[in-house]
C-alpha cells in the first residue's frame, strides 16, 4: 500500500452527546437515552419498515452509514464497498436470542441478526451498494484494520468509493452477564465515505479533506478498544472544525501514521 490520498466525502458520527455530521451537531431530544435511541426521522427522511426492527449493532450501522450518505455527492453502488469494524460483533443480539431460546420460544428474527456480518445487510439493500462488504469482529483495533483495507481497494483502483464503519454496542447493556467489562461505555458509531480521486467531489459543506495512512516512524500502540474510540473521536473531531492532524498507530497489521489534511 502506497502513502497516496484518498479523499473524504463525508462522515458522521452517533455518541452520548448527539449526532455529527458535515456542518452539523445535534443533541439528542428530550426523552431520549442516546444512540439506543435514535430514531428514523433523524436518519432518513422517508419511512423504512425494516428501521424499527433491526438489532442495536444493526441499527447503529446502518444509522451511520445512512447519515453519511444523506445529502452527499451520488456514489456508484457498482463501485463501492462496505468495510465494518465491530469489536463485540453481535453480542447484544446473541444474549436475546440465548434468552429467547431459554423462554421456550427462540426468536427467527433475533437469529437471523446473530452474526456480524447482518450489520452490513440493510445498509448494502437500502443504498444498492454492490461492491465487496467486509466485517472486521473483534480481535486487534477493527476499525483500523477496516480502513486500512478500504484504503488499500481505493488506491487499487477496485472501488471508487468506501464506507468504512465503526460500531461499538458499548458495555452498559452487558451489565448483567458474565463477560461484562469493568467499566461501562455507551454505545458508538461512525461512517467515514472514502473516495478515489475519480470520485465525484463532496459537498460543499464539507471542506477539502484526505486520508493518507503512512507507513514510517515507531507510533504508539493501540492497547485497547477505548484508545481505538479515542482515535476515532479524534478524526471526526477533526472533520468537524477543518484541522489537520497526524496520529501515530501500531495496531490492525499496521504501524505508521493516520494523517488528515484540511483545507
Amino acid at each position: 500500500m502506497n502513502n497516496a490520498a484518498v479523499t473524504v466525502r463525508s462522515f458522521s458520527s452517533i455518541d452520548g452527546a448527539g449526532i455529527t455530521t458535515p456542518g452539523s451537531f445535534v443533541s439528542w431530544e428530550s426523552g431520549q437515552a442516546g444512540p439506543r435511541d435514535i430514531r428514523r426521522p433523524q436518519v432518513l427522511p422517508a419511512p423504512y419498515i425494516s428501521f424499527g426492527k433491526l438489532a442495536l449493532p444493526d441499527k447503529l450501522a446502518f444509522s451511520a452509514s445512512s447519515l453519511a450518505l444523506r445529502g452527499n455527492a451520488p456514489i456508484n453502488p457498482e463501485n463501492t464497498g462496505i468495510f465494518l469494524g465491530i469489536p463485540r460483533g453481535s453480542l447484544s443480539t446473541d444474549l436475546l436470542y440465548r434468552e429467547s431460546i431459554r423462554g421456550g420460544t427462540p426468536s427467527p428474527a433475533l437469529f437471523s441478526a446473530t452474526l456480524p456480518s447482518s450489520a452490513v445487510t440493510d445498509i448494502a439493500i437500502y443504498h444498492r451498494i454492490k461492491g465487496p462488504d467486509v466485517v472486521f469482529a473483534g480481535g486487534d483495533a477493527p476499525f483500523c484494520t477496516a480502513l486500512q483495507y478500504g484504503v488499500m481497494m481505493l488506491q487499487s483502483g477496485r472501488l471508487i468509493d468506501a464506507l468504512i464503519l465503526f460500531v461499538d454496542e458499548g458495555t452498559a447493556i452487558f451489565r448483567n452477564a458474565a463477560s461484562a467489562d469493568k467499566t461501562t461505555s455507551s454505545p458508538y458509531a461512525c461512517a467515514l465515505l472514502l473516495g478515489a480521486c475519480s470520485a465525484p467531489p463532496p459537498p460543499l459543506s464539507l471542506q477539502s479533506a484526505s486520508i493518507t495512512l503512512e507507513r514510517i516512524g515507531t507510533p504508539d500502540d493501540l492497547s485497547s478498544l477505548e484508545d481505538e474510540r479515542k482515535l476515532i473521536s479524534r478524526l471526526i473531531a477533526a472533520l468537524r472544525t477543518a484541522a489537520s492532524l497526524r496520529i501515530p498507530v501500531s495496531s490492525g497489521g499496521f504501524k505508521g501514521y493516520i494523517s488528515l489534511h484540511c483545507s
